[in-house]
């Protein structure tokens, strides 16, 4: 096994670097520098058998306590040694038979073990988030611990078991509970759990649960419900999210205390400099309202400041931003400010509903299908098309534009049989077609394949939304071409970026992606221009 050859070169060289590990193994004149690779993944996974200089991350020596127990530890009969040793031998070779992790994913799994095992990890979406899950629970598996993952979905639980399986030891016994499974901890290794059947059950019905808890999307477990899954029990915990930031500020309130904060923060630009995503432009799109649009967007935007003027009036309060409305909305809609008037509920409501109903309003604007005609050649020419909207309504009309542009596309949402989405999905893959059209059900937990070119019918305001959307297409590219994202938006409306739409998520993308651009809907050619030349562009990072 090479971990032991290494093992035996260091126990006799002491600290060295990789490169000369690769010299002792193979010599000066092998002639394969990928094995450097192999030899410093290999240097990673045996996270209980070798270290890194502190002084000098190049250099690596044999762990304090490798190859031999402590003398303070208690007598271990032979066959329980010979057990332990093969588990943990066994589950090496596991993690060296993962694919190398990227750098960011080393980072991250360290500042989350100097951060006591507990915090959350937030990676923009397409960046790797699971494997430093995957990394996490092997080195738990190693030390005897437990695992307990646990999931908003049951596609989400599905990937997690097949990547689980496909890696792990055959002897390591992994369970379900949820979408008809009933396992525990008392049964098995690793059990990987939907959250709707652990936020009730309590965990006495869990069984065991000293180890470590993995909660991928742990945005979602900040909910009411959803946050008791969330067992105080553990001692280990890791939080996956492209952004755990809510609306409603629940992230405050049960995240992270729960996680003990943030551990580890993956941006854009880092993703993009070390090649973890891939080189993007970003295209926001206007379209003009019609007479008849533009006098119903009126009146409800007129509905719209009635109500904010009588909630600001009754709480006294202004807002610094559009996510901090929405959170005090949210607040006092469930009752925080009843105290202070009886009628600041009802209104908080009805505001909410307002701004609801015009958003779903602008979604309906005909210039948006019109849009999408227009950037037909575009989509034509990508790679594989991604088109999100709110509505399932949107979704199928939007396909029914494209399939009469002889575009072949099918749209994929919430009442579509698994078999069918599964099927659609796979002719995506293959290119047979070229377009996907769906809801919010691409927003996140679902394996989607590879794409080169988004384009946004119905854009929210939620930056988590907007970075979900914009990771379906940010994988790295063969040959280094960029990924291009088209937002279309509603001219002179709060969908419009030049009046201050989108701010957080603008400010996010700014200064890592390769070009963005805000065209007006006179001017709609010089976005198919940015479009094209960004296609036709190749990253100056190595993929």
């Amino acid at each position: 096994m090479l971990s032991d050859r290494i093992a035996a070169i260091l126990q006799t060289k002491g600290s060295m670097s990789v490169a000369e590990v690769f010299n002792e193994l193979y010599g000066e004149n092998s002639g394969d520098p990928e094995l450097l690779e192999v030899i410093e993944r290999t240097l990673f996974a045996g996270h209980y058998r070798f270290k890194r200089d502190q002084f000098d991350g190049r250099r690596w020596s044999l762990a304090d306590n490798a190859g031999s127990m402590s003398c303070s530890d208690p007598p271990m009969s032979d066959t329980l040694a010979r057990s332990l040793e093969k588990r943990r031998t066994d589950l090496v070779a596991a993690r060296e038979m993962l694919p190398a992790p990227y750098r960011w994913q080393l980072e991250a799994l360290d500042a989350w073990k100097r951060n006591g095992r507990r915090g959350i990890v937030e990676a923009v979406t397409g960046s790797g988030k699971t494997m430093v899950g995957m990394l996490a629970m092997l080195e738990a598996l190693e030390d005897g611990t437990k695992v307990h993952i646990v999931v908003p979905t049951i596609e989400l639980q599905t990937q997690w078991l097949a990547r689980i399986r496909r890696f792990l030891p055959n002897q390591t016994r992994v369970g379900r509970r949820g979408g008809g499974y009933h396992s525990n901890l008392d049964s098995v290794d690793v059990l990987i759990s939907v959250v709707n059947s652990v936020r009730g059950s309590g965990i006495d019905a869990m069984g065991s649960s000293d180890g470590l808890i993995v909660v991928d999307e742990c945005h979602r477990f900040a909910s009411s419900l959803n946050s008791h899954a969330l067992a105080s029990e553990f001692s280990g915990r890791l939080g996956l999210s492209a952004t755990y930031r809510r609306d409603d500020n629940r992230h405050q309130k049960i995240l992270l205390p729960y996680f003990d904060g943030v551990c580890y923060s993956l941006d854009y630009e880092r993703a993009r400099l070390d090649a973890v995503i891939a080189d993007f432009g970003v295209v926001f799109v206007g379209v003009s309202l019609s007479g008849a649009e533009l006098d119903e967007y009126r009146s409800r935007s007129d509905e719209i400041a009635v109500l904010f003027g009588s909630f600001r009036r009754l709480l006294r309060q202004d807002f610094a931003d559009y996510q901090a409305l929405i959170g005090t909305l949210l607040d006092a809609a469930s009752g925080k400010y009843r105290h202070i008037s009886a009628r600041i509920e009802d209104i908080a409501r009805l505001l909410l509903s307002a701004m609801r109903q015009r958003r779903r309003f602008l979604e309906f604007v005909s210039g948006k299908l019109d849009a999408l005609v227009f950037l037909g050649p575009e989509i034509c020419s990508s790679s594989g098309t991604v088109i999100f909207t709110q509505s399932i309504e949107v979704a199928q009309r939007a396909t029914t534009v494209l399939k009469e542009m002889g575009i072949n596309a099918c749209a994929i949402h919430s009442g579509t049989d698994k078999e069918v989405r599964s099927f659609y999905l796979r002719k995506f893959a293959s290119g047979e077609v070229q377009a996907i059209v769906a809801p919010r059900i691409l927003d996140e937990g679902i394996d989607f394949p590879d794409a080169d070119f988004a384009v946004v019918l119905a854009a929210s305001n939620s930056k988590r939304q907007m970075i979900q959307r914009m990771g379906r297409v940010l994988r790295p590219k063969k040959g280094g071409h960029h990924a291009r994202i088209a937002v279309i938006f509603a001219e002179d409306t709060v969908e419009d970026p030049r009046f201050g739409a989108h701010e957080m998520f603008r400010q996010d993308v700014y200064d890592s992606a390769s070009a963005l651009e805000i065209v007006s809907s006179n001017d709609w050619r010089h976005a198919l221009e940015f479009l094209m030349t960004l296609r036709c562009q190749k990253s100056c990072v190595a993929y």
